[in-house]
């Protein structure tokens, strides 16, 4: 199923904070495109998913052997993805004014990373705290979640996903795409594995898109296909026969995150329950792809 809406209630547990399921609303997607025509669900998938529509036409064509789609709309759509995230949701979630978002921001290039990160672009591994104090137009972002969130605060030590249609609690994440990245390394050296990680892995995402780089999309096996996203890594498994879809199974980033014991709840257990506060800014940086609301329970 995919929800349309999520919620949870915050309890405090073990020096921080657990999640109790609230309400939910979605849809059961598997089901709904199980059985239909091929033509149809290539129609529809992409409608009922328009901000992610590229990976829902790589995934289809992928699974199906299928001619495959322009790469570039790929590119361009988690670069705005990463734009919408930080210049107009993020800011006012930390007292900050949105961002105009950069011109010509589809061509990606230099103008876009001097436009985000300034001249000399992302910080090295021994410079974020000159960097965050700089004029970089994301600058003050970055020193605004780390006035938030105390080192060893909200972080987890899940392991990265392998198999995107396995059971247990895994990463599937920016911060996993990036993990060996010499910035994140030292960050998670010395904060853990936590929102600063996070948002950082997003920066560092959209300085390689603004390269033309990012992990090709690659079929997995027959019928199975895996399509970078902006949130880590989409998994859609499709058969068909005489044209009629016989299986269809999607897993993605929002998935893993919210699974039980996933990478939103690992998150919220290391952050103290007098800051069940933050935990909505921790949600928005870690970023589901639906509406979440986390509601603070008893003594939260």
């Amino acid at each position: 199923m995919i929800s349309a809406a999520v919620s949870f209630r915050l309890l405090p547990r073990d020096g921080g904070l657990a999640l109790a399921q609230g309400t939910q609303a979605g849809l059961a997607v598997d089901a709904l495109m199980t059985g239909r025509r091929v033509d149809e669900v290539r129609q529809m998938l992409p409608a009922l998913f328009g901000l992610c529509r590229s990976v829902q036409e790589w995934a289809m064509a992928l699974a199906l052997g299928l001619p495959l789609p322009p790469l570039d709309d790929l590119r361009r759509d988690m670069i705005r993805d990463h734009l919408a995230r930080l210049c107009l949701h993020l800011p006012p979630q930390l007292g900050l004014a949105p961002l105009a978002l950069p011109q010509g921001w589809q061509a990606g290039g230099r103008a876009l990373r001097v436009a985000l990160f300034g001249q000399d672009g992302l910080p090295g591994p021994g410079d974020l705290a000159a960097w965050s104090a700089g004029p970089a137009p994301l600058a003050r972002l970055v020193a605004a979640v780390q006035g938030h969130f105390a080192p060893g605060e909200a972080v987890s030590d899940l392991p990265a996903m392998t198999d995107p249609f396995g059971h247990g609690p895994v990463e599937n994440s920016l911060a996993t795409r990036h993990a060996g990245h010499p910035l994140l390394m030292a960050v998670r050296g010395a904060y853990g594995h936590g929102p600063l990680v996070h948002l950082l892995a997003r920066l560092v995402d959209l300085d390689a898109l603004s390269r033309g780089a990012f992990p090709p999309p690659r079929r997995m096996a027959q019928g199975a296909a895996l399509v970078p996203c902006s949130r880590g890594l989409c998994a859609l498994e499709l058969r068909a026969a005489g044209g009629i879809v016989t299986r269809f199974s999607r897993r993605t980033p929002t998935d893993h995150l919210l699974m039980p014991g996933g990478l939103l709840a690992a998150s919220l257990a290391t952050l103290p329950p007098h800051k069940a506060d933050r935990a909505p800014l921790l949600a928005m940086i870690l970023d589901p792809c639906i509406p979440l609301h986390l509601e603070a329970g008893p003594h939260a």
